[in-house]
């Protein structure tokens, strides 16, 4: 068997050369190939004369000529594949077709990706930054009743291993309930923190998750979450830019509610609805100030900082609370505090 090998990620590269030397396979320079291993640089250079040197064209085109001969070539581009490869072909003597098809596309996706970047390299560095593309692999789905909901990738390679995918809705739903230019961040599911200014991701180093309700185009060391832009998972909104959950008469009253409510009050929403915790958060006029999360009692409440919006995910019962913030949000409250509060109040479901 003849096998080409050019990789920039090395990693299971061992699975190969162990193969080659196990089975006597041969390994080649020209075609014909059998077997094609092949992948790309995650990062490109940052000068035009290193880009364009970097650029390599044998190992372009053997994937390619493996994807379009998919079913004499094997191509191979992620390391995560070598090993059910060589067990296909030490076990059953060939791949089967699905799986031939199924890593052919994921090869024609990472030449994609990579010259994709290297387009988008290439103005940056010209100054001609006319063209905006990307390549998105979508990597969780949920259908319902009058919405799909999706997330995507343009880095898959990045992602894996990292996606929380049953907290995916539950990041986007966030996502959809933040106001523009708002971010939220989580620590293991939980939220811990929610500003209207974009700026302080970059004060706040708690937390493994990132959402930011806009062109997201920073550098973070957490999971990003984003409407679009740099993120390692992008939102794509339906036509209406909305989630649409139970019945379209719910959507709508909810989203007028939504509407009423000013935007560090919908940060606060968007923070509490989502805790697994019972949870209370109090906010100045742009950010979180206060943070306190419980499991069976309600801690005292005679310490919280004085701030424009409370919100708790559980009663309230204290009516003194009232004079301290301008709005009060809870998911029910004793009679005096109904009576204290007044219009401040705010009673939701969480």
């Amino acid at each position: 068997m003849r096998i080409f090998i050019d990789v920039a990620d090395r990693r299971n590269i061992e699975l190969i050369e162990k193969w080659l030397e196990e089975d006597g396979h041969e390994k080649v320079e020209d075609p014909p190939y059998d077997v094609v291993v092949v992948n790309f640089p995650a990062e490109l250079p940052i000068s035009i004369a290193r880009l364009f040197s970097s650029v390599n064209m044998k190992a372009a085109s053997a994937l390619m000529d493996a994807i379009i001969n998919h079913e004499d070539i094997l191509p191979l581009c992620d390391p995560e594949d070598y090993e059910d490869a060589i067990d296909y072909f030490d076990k059953a003597g060939d791949v089967p077709v699905s799986e031939r098809r199924r890593l052919a596309l994921k090869a024609m996706f990472h030449i994609l990706s990579h010259f994709s970047k290297m387009h988008q390299r290439m103005g940056e560095l010209f100054g001609m930054s006319y063209f905006e593309h990307r390549i998105l692999q979508v990597v969780e789905s949920e259908y319902g009743n009058g919405y799909i909901l999706e997330a995507l990738t343009d880095r898959p390679e990045r992602t894996r291993g990292k996606l929380l995918y049953p907290m995916l809705p539950i990041y986007l739903s966030v996502l959809n309930a933040l106001p523009d230019g708002a971010i939220a961040i989580f620590s293991k599911g939980i939220p811990i923190y929610a500003s209207l200014d974009v700026n302080d991701a970059e004060n706040v180093k708690e937390g493994d998750v990132l959402i930011y309700s806009g062109q997201w185009q920073g550098k973070d060391h957490r999971f990003v979450v984003a409407s679009s832009g740099r993120a390692d998972v992008i939102y794509t909104p339906s036509e209406e830019d909305e989630i649409i959950y139970g019945t379209s008469r719910f959507s709508q009253r909810a989203s007028r509610e939504m509407r009423l409510l000013s935007e560090v009050e919908r940060l606060a929403v968007a923070l509490v609805a989502v805790s697994p915790l019972r949870s209370l958060f109090v906010f100045d006029d742009v950010r979180t100030i206060q943070r306190k999360f419980w499991i069976t009692e309600q801690p005292y409440l005679g310490e919280l900082k004085d701030g424009e919006v409370l919100a708790i995910s559980s009663e309230l019962f204290n009516p003194e609370i009232c004079e301290k913030y301008k709005r009060i949000i809870a998911t029910n409250a004793s009679r005096e505090v109904k009576r204290s509060c007044g219009g401040k109040l705010l009673l939701r479901r969480f």
